[in-house]
């Protein structure tokens, strides 16, 4: 069971990055601000590099200029909680799951609450199998 839940914590990753640097929105963007995407794109790239504390910095950044953008809400999550700074995760967790519940496109979405679902603390971790198998179908 372990290794299922970092398998899909990787899997989550993966997508959210390809989302990230692809794009899910109609008109190709995660986010209208393209300096948001960018920071966005830099900080989930230093996450996955392990680069957490400029994560969070970049990640703030992109927040900061698209308070909309859920991706950067879960990947500063993450590295938060990576970085054991607990009361920081908590409240940034709570934005990236109201945030996740806003995003419009189905497939942003789904992967949003993937990735959230990897997170013992979020609400989706409960219904992370059925997340992905519906992931998968689409």
């Amino acid at each position: 069971m372990k290794w299922f839940i970092i398998a899909l914590a990787a899997a989550a990753a993966l997508i959210g990055v390809g989302l990230v640097a692809t794009g899910s929105h109609e008109d190709g963007r995660v986010s209208r601000n393209p300096e948001a995407a960018a920071l966005c794109e830099e900080g989930t790239a230093d996450l996955h590099a392990y680069r957490f504390q400029a994560a969070v910095e970049k990640l703030g950044r992109s927040l900061e200029e698209d308070p909309s953008l859920a991706e950067a809400s879960i990947s500063r999550t993450m590295a938060f909680l990576t970085l054991r700074e607990r009361n920081n995760m908590k409240r940034e967790l709570a934005r990236a799951d109201s945030l996740t519940e806003t995003l419009r496109d189905d497939q942003r979405r789904l992967v949003a609450q993937l990735r959230l679902g990897t997170l013992p603390e979020s609400r989706y971790y409960a219904m992370r199998d059925s997340v992905y198998d519906l992931l998968l179908k689409r």
